[in-house]
């Protein structure tokens, strides 16, 4: 942690903060099918993107806590992805999209709704990933900025809805491989 000061005497902090994803808002959605949150699957929480052996796309959503940041400037982001688990195929989509997605403090099928700003396109060949950039830290701003926001929403996807093969392809996204550090200042 240092500290500064910035023209006014006053005294500036910048601190770095690691989060996971809150497991009791974060899941994932099979289109039309059902919603399911990451802390109801049996042992360790999980979302899934790709497509289910119904051919049926499913979307992931992940969620941080950000109530304790409101009225901190970003300096940098970074969202980190490790040790995807690949079953199957899901290698028929160019690449996972991930979006910051408003879907509130509930997941509900409606969240299954095309939209949201992109900030990153992954390979589906990546096991491994860290989204970082302007696109990232600006959008994470506006959510740090509006004290009514109490999370910060991600929602993930694959570029294509199915391959249509009646075989369920799929990426796992353990929550203990995910984080969010945001490097920020008082």
């Amino acid at each position: 942690q240092e500290s500064t000061e910035d023209d006014s005497g006053a005294v500036l902090s910048e601190s770095v903060i690691s989060m996971g994803a809150n497991a009791s808002i974060s899941g994932y959605i099979i289109k039309d099918t059902e919603v399911r949150l990451a802390s109801s699957s049996s042992g360790t929480p999980y979302i899934m993107v790709g497509d289910n052996n119904s051919s049926k796309q499913i979307k992931g959503y992940l969620s941080f806590d950000i109530r304790s940041l409101h009225g901190k400037t970003v300096l940098g982001a970074w969202l980190n992805f490790s040790d995807f688990e690949v079953i199957n195929n899901p290698q028929f989509a160019e690449f996972i999209d991930v979006k910051v997605y408003n879907y509130g403090s509930s997941l509900d099928m409606a969240d299954f709704t095309v939209g949201g700003q992109s900030i990153a396109r992954i390979p589906t060949s990546s096991v491994s990933y860290e989204i970082s950039g302007d696109t990232l830290k600006t959008e994470l701003q506006k959510y740090l900025d509006a004290t009514s926001e109490t999370y910060f929403p991600v929602k993930i996807g694959l570029s294509s809805a199915s391959n249509n093969n009646g075989v369920t392809d799929v990426i796992n996204i353990y929550l203990s491989n995910v984080s969010l550090e945001i490097d920020y200042i008082n």
